[in-house]
C-alpha cells in the first residue's frame, strides 16, 4: 500500500516521491526509466551499506555463480538470497553491517529498507525542499 495516501513525502513501500505516485501515468517512458533508475541505485547504495560478502566461496556457491554479473545485479542477488534462499546471511558468506553477526535475513532485509528509505528521503530533501528565508 503506498504511504503517499498517509501524508508521506516518499511512499515507504516503492521510494517514489509522492508526486511521482501522482503523476506516474502522465511519465512518458524517458521519465519512468529515470526514476526506476534513481531508485536502483539508491537500493544498491542501501544493500551496500547495510551488507558485505565475507565469505567469497560461500556466496559464489549460494548465488549460483552469478556474483560475477554486473555490479548493478548485486543488490537484487542480495535481497533475492535474503528473501528466498537464506535464513541467516552468514549462511551465503553475507556480513550484516549494523546489526549482531548472528542476525536473521528479515532483520536485514528492514535494515536495507530503513536505509534505502532514508536515502530516498534524504534525495527528495536535496531535491525538492528549499530553505525558508
Amino acid at each position: 500500500m503506498c504511504s503517499t495516501t498517509y501524508g508521506d513525502l516518499v511512499c515507504r513501500g516503492c521510494k517514489r516521491f509522492s508526486h511521482e505516485v501522482v503523476e506516474w501515468n502522465g511519465y512518458d517512458s524517458d521519465q519512468q526509466k529515470r526514476v526506476w533508475s534513481r531508485l536502483s541505485q539508491l537500493q544498491d547504495e542501501s544493500v551496500r551499506a547495510c551488507v558485505r560478502v565475507y565469505d567469497h566461496a560461500r556466496w559464489r556457491q549460494v548465488a549460483d555463480s552469478r556474483i560475477d554479473a554486473e555490479p548493478n545485479e548485486f543488490a537484487p542477488l542480495v535481497l533475492n538470497v535474503l528473501r528466498n534462499v537464506v535464513k541467516k546471511p552468514m549462511e551465503a558468506g553475507l556480513e550484516s553491517l549494523g546489526l549482531p553477526r548472528d542476525a536473521n535475513s528479515s532483520d536485514v532485509l528492514r535494515s536495507i529498507d530503513r536505509e534505502f528509505y532514508v536515502r530516498s528521503t534524504a534525495y527528495y530533501e536535496r531535491s525538492f525542499r528549499t530553505l525558508a528565508l
